[in-house]
């Protein structure tokens, strides 16, 4: 089976052909009708929605000269320059949370962010991502939401409670650091109750 491609726009398609290639052969190997009546603006937007810049930015810079506008390549350069900083911002704020929660007995398991880019690419600047997701066992929730605090950080107090309920309706809570800019999810559950998933005992025992 086949896919439909027909209704893709020509952005997108020489996205995908970009990504496909995995050397600088392979890039410089793509034949010039991609890069011909191309948008380059909703190139440059097609590559932040899907958030594929920082694989992408490396392979426009391999592309025969010509082919693709100066503009493109210095505006993918930015936001690779800029994502990368951010991602190095997080995983060092990362471990300071992790070494923090383990010096007060609170374990911890890391969902997506640096933890995810490290182990997808081995290259935290290859993965987009706006805050830290950390999964903990929710009897220790207090302790984590107070060690948090203590650290500067402020709850975004935005769920409803009836009758201490929130902790089986929903799976999260959000803190915001107002100086560092950085957003902390605690979970004590992968996705909002009732539905059944494996405990925290099972996830961690299968910690890698």
């Amino acid at each position: 089976m086949t896919l439909d491609l027909s209704n893709v726009p020509k952005e997108l398609k020489l996205i995908m052909e970009l990504l496909k290639a995995e050397t600088k052969v392979d890039i410089q190997s793509i034949q010039s009708k991609w890069f011909k009546d191309v948008n380059w603006k909703l190139f440059i937007k097609q590559s932040l929605h899907h958030r594929v810049f920082p694989i992408l930015h490396s392979k426009v810079e391999a592309v025969k000269d010509g082919l693709i506008p100066s503009f493109v390549i210095e505006r993918l350069s930015f936001e690779y320059k800029r994502n990368t900083f951010q991602m190095l911002q997080l995983s060092g704020e990362m471990e300071r949370v992790s070494r923090l929660f383990s010096q007060h007995e609170v374990r911890t398991i890391f969902l997506k962010g640096p933890m995810l880019a490290h182990e997808l690419y081995g290259d935290l600047s290859l993965r987009t991502s706006g805050d830290l997701d950390v999964l903990i066992p929710i009897n220790k929730l207090t302790q984590a939401e107070d060690l948090l605090e203590r650290q500067g950080y402020e709850k975004d107090d935005y769920i409803q409670t009836v009758l201490n309920d929130w902790k089986w309706r929903h799976h999260h809570v959000t803190y915001v650091h107002p100086k560092k800019k950085i957003k902390i999810e605690l979970h004590w559950r992968l996705n909002p109750g009732p539905s059944k998933e494996p405990d925290f005992e099972s996830l961690w025992n299968r910690k890698t």
